[in-house]
């Protein structure tokens, strides 16, 4: 039985997710044999290669994922990382000049504040250090919690699976603790199914 590229997709991340990296490696690598282009699979491999320290095999996979979709501001940001943490600042410092040049590297909501003409001084959300559980995470730490991938996270919020939470005065999704439970619950609910 044939399966959809999507499918195949997110077969691999559960696997990924699941720490059967070699799983995800061979779904990955029969979705780029069909399919040489598909970015999606060229972003998860090159963070898997990137955990293998396989860096110039993650490097190329990183390339190939922003050549077919430079769009994916996600692409943008694990290569940027990457880069930083290889210390070629350098070579960061020239991706960075490309994403800002496409528009990528734009915070939306200082872009309408802006043009609202409303100072950087708004409210901002706070987080009670004395109350862990009223503490608010960003998406990167409530993947982690709740031990899906990030990217996962990111693509259940894309596609409405899972509530938005608000944003801090930077833009940045902040998640309370009710809000991680219930991504938990949905996670598990994922994984039974």
């Amino acid at each position: 039985m044939k399966i959809s590229i999507t499918e195949a997709l997110n077969k691999g991340i559960k696997a990924q997710r699941l720490g059967r990296l070699s799983d995800a490696r061979l779904i990955y690598l029969k979705i780029l044999k069909t399919n040489p282009d598909h970015p999606d699979a060229h972003h998860n491999m090159a963070i898997l290669e990137k955990t293998d320290n396989q860096l110039n095999a993650a490097k190329s996979h990183f390339k190939l994922a922003l050549k077919s979709n430079p769009n994916v501001r996600q692409y943008w940001l694990s290569y940027l990382d990457f880069l930083i943490e290889l210390g070629d600042k350098q070579e960061a410092s020239n991706l960075y000049m490309e994403a800002h040049k496409r528009g990528i590297t734009e915070d939306p909501f200082k872009k309408i504040r802006r043009q609202l003409g409303l100072s950087g001084n708004l409210e901002t959300i706070s987080s009670d250090s004395e109350n862990p559980s009223s503490r608010l995470l960003r998406t990167k730490e409530v993947a982690s919690t709740v031990g899906i991938h990030k990217d996962t996270l990111l693509r259940w919020l894309r596609k409405e699976l899972v509530a938005e939470p608000k944003r801090d005065r930077n833009g940045w999704r902040v998640f309370t603790h009710e809000e991680t439970e219930a991504i938990r619950r949905y996670a598990n609910d994922e994984t039974v199914n």
